[in-house]
């Protein structure tokens, strides 16, 4: 008799991990945008506005996700889910 928990990959459910961008300041050459274990930038921007923009429309080609702005001090000043993302908060805010 086969138990309810074993591990038959058509039981087990799929972890993917969530889509994720991260926008930070590079220096002199302006901001970039990063998925996390990445050795290179996805983009780079002159401004955090235009990184910013880029990377939510990224993330909205991608199926949504978290994105992560930092400030120049390299602290993250602002998440915010894009739609269709996985929003690990339940409230908004």
């Amino acid at each position: 008799m086969a138990s309810a928990f074993s591990a038959n990959p058509s039981n087990v459910a799929k972890r993917t991990k969530p889509n994720k961008i991260t926008v930070s300041l590079a220096g002199d050459s302006g901001w970039t945008a990063r998925k996390p274990g990445a050795k290179r930038a996805s983009f780079k921007a002159r401004t955090q506005a235009e990184a910013i923009q880029r990377a939510r429309e990224q993330l909205r080609r991608e199926g949504g996700g978290e994105l992560a702005i930092k400030n120049t001090k390299g602290r993250v000043r602002a998440q915010d889910t894009v739609p269709d993302g996985n929003d690990p908060r339940t409230r908004r805010g």
